[in-house]
């Protein structure tokens, strides 16, 4: 009884500890305080960064903007983090749209429509969302000229060594930098690590593969998957004595027990290959990017090179958001190529 009261109350305590009416509060400050950030630049020099040309499987221009403008402000917080001195993004942007260099997309009038796609509502209201949503697309990409099209997308653009000159002049910079989004994309992480597989696909899907080798497609891994398990579910069950008994009267087999658990235990392996199958596939964000940096005064290319960052849950706890991964790898690839223009060229800043 005191064993009861016991684990009683510690159940108790650990449930009202947990009530708690406030709100869970995560801070982030992008910007570490350091001595080459905020008002101390370790360099007098400053960039303007220009808006990155979207060559990846952008959906809509709509989209190729965001995940430029993710990118620029990543570039922002390492070019700063390293001293350098940088105007107000948006006022590059007007300079850029006064001169006819690039146009805006219109506004996403859609955001609202597609958020609720996600919401319990019925598969007939679902497609009225979805006509509204393509009647608005088309309506957008008929008003703005055909701006719908990713390759009218800020960044697709070129720009001779005047207008580089003028940039440079207008903002009193040293540098331009200018870029390209290369690969930006969600992908299933090929590994066989046990932590990001999980224990009864890894078991499974590995067996398959190493008796049946490559399929030709997924359709093909599946029916090998459930063809052996289904084969070795039978013949464990035809040992395995259960649950069909004769004796015992388990279930009412007849004269062919065995027979009966063989069955059982080969459609329970098959049904199980059948869902490992289906699980175990690890997500990974991949993004490519290549940047350029031109010296404002000569349009001359002083630096230039290209990062490639792929991220992925550490282990079947950890976080599947795509999201954060491509926040992660947008922020790992713009440190390493900033980092990498900085140790290259500060000994003539």
């Amino acid at each position: 009884m005191a064993v009861k009261r016991f684990f009683l109350y510690g159940f108790l305590a650990l449930f009202v500890s947990g009530c708690g009416s406030g709100h869970s509060v995560t801070e982030t400050l992008h910007i570490p305080d350091t001595p080459t950030a905020g008002n101390v630049c370790a360099t007098d020099k400053t960039v303007v960064l220009l808006p990155f040309a979207d060559y990846s499987s952008g959906d809509d221009v709509i989209s190729v903007y965001k995940r430029s403008i993710s990118i620029t402000e990543a570039l922002t917080d390492r070019f700063v983090y390293k001293g350098f001195k940088m105007p107000i993004q948006e006022d590059v942007t007007q300079y850029l749209v006064e001169t006819n260099i690039i146009r805006l997309p219109p506004q996403d009038g859609t955001s609202r429509l597609k958020t609720e796609l996600d919401g319990e509502w019925s598969d007939v209201m679902k497609g009225e969302f979805e006509k509204w949503i393509e009647a608005s697309r088309v309506e957008t990409a008929a008003s703005s000229g055909g701006s719908s099209n990713p390759g009218n997308a800020p960044g697709v653009h070129g720009l001779n060594k005047m207008s580089i000159s003028k940039l440079g002049r207008r903002f009193n910079a040293d540098y331009i930098v200018r870029g390209r989004i290369i690969e930006y994309d969600l992908q299933n992480e090929h590994t066989w690590d046990l932590r990001k597989k999980g224990i009864v696909p890894f078991i499974m899907k590995g067996t398959t593969q190493a008796a049946f080798g490559f399929a030709e497609s997924k359709d093909y891994d599946n029916l090998n998957n459930i063809a052996l398990w289904g084969l070795a579910g039978g013949i464990i069950g035809y040992h395995a004595g259960t649950p069909v008994d004769s004796n015992t009267g388990t279930l009412n087999a007849g004269d062919y027990p065995t027979a009966w658990n063989s069955v059982i235990w080969g459609l329970g392996g098959a049904g199980i290959a059948h869902l490992a199958n289906h699980s175990g596939e690890t997500p990974e964000a991949l993004v490519q990017l290549r940047i350029w940096v031109q010296d404002s005064a000569t349009g001359e290319v002083v630096w230039t090179n290209r990062a490639e960052v792929k991220v992925a849950p550490q282990t079947v706890y950890g976080d599947k958001r795509s999201k954060e991964m491509f926040k992660t790898a947008v922020n790992r690839a713009t440190t390493l190529l900033v980092d990498d223009f900085w140790n290259k060229t500060k000994a003539i800043m």
